[in-house]
């Protein structure tokens, strides 16, 4: 009797140790869909916003017309590195320091593994006039593409209302910026509601 009791409850224990690895391993997908999910959406917004034509000059008193012209219907050629990067700890203290101002629950452990995460070209919904690729280092890259992006790992708050990203833009050696980009959901769509230059070359 007593070893039908300890069979039985041993049972008891394996079946509830298996539905708890169970239900952990449900939440951990379910949490890495949502990642996912936003963090395109985030990548698609940024795209979308700052891969523009360079604007047509202002004409001049001249009498001769401004050789320089840009065709605002152009179709930009973007560039994307496909791996995000961790956020260094170097702006880590930047970065927290921003977020208190914006969401106090808002922290980010910085230092901590964080899982590579990648873009996926397919999974963007782009909605400007442009055409995206990968982009690993090549010379010569801005033969080929108009504008290269590269971005950090997106850090979002508890309930995914709030995201932080680091944006890397450029469109030629010498000629890009790297901001800290905070973002809110409102209405199923990521507006930006903080940006902070980094550096600028």
């Amino acid at each position: 009797m007593v070893a039908r009791q300890l069979i039985v409850t041993k049972f008891i224990i394996i079946f509830v140790m298996i539905l708890s690895l169970t239900s952990c391993e449900n939440e951990d997908n379910s949490v890495q869909h949502e990642t996912t999910v936003h963090t395109h959406e985030i990548v698609s917004t940024l795209i979308d916003k700052f891969s523009k034509p360079i604007p047509i000059p202002p004409k001049t008193t001249d009498s001769y017309d401004n050789p320089i012209t840009r065709n605002s219907t152009k179709i930009i050629s973007v560039g994307l590195k496909q791996i995000m990067q961790p956020i260094s700890l170097e702006n880590s203290a930047k970065i927290n320091d921003i977020l208190s101002e914006i969401d106090t629950t808002f922290k980010i452990k910085f230092g901590q593994k964080e899982e590579i995460l990648t873009i996926e070209l397919q999974k963007l919904q782009k909605e400007g006039n442009y055409t995206t690729r990968y982009i690993n280092e090549e010379k010569d890259i801005f033969n080929s593409i108009d504008i290269l992006y590269n971005l950090s790992t997106i850090h979002f708050n508890d309930d995914y209302s709030k995201a932080v990203v680091i944006m890397g833009m450029s469109r030629g050696k010498l000629s890009g910026f790297a901001d800290i980009i905070v973002l809110e959901r409102v209405d199923r769509k990521w507006l930006i509601i903080k940006r902070e230059n980094l550096h600028i070359s």
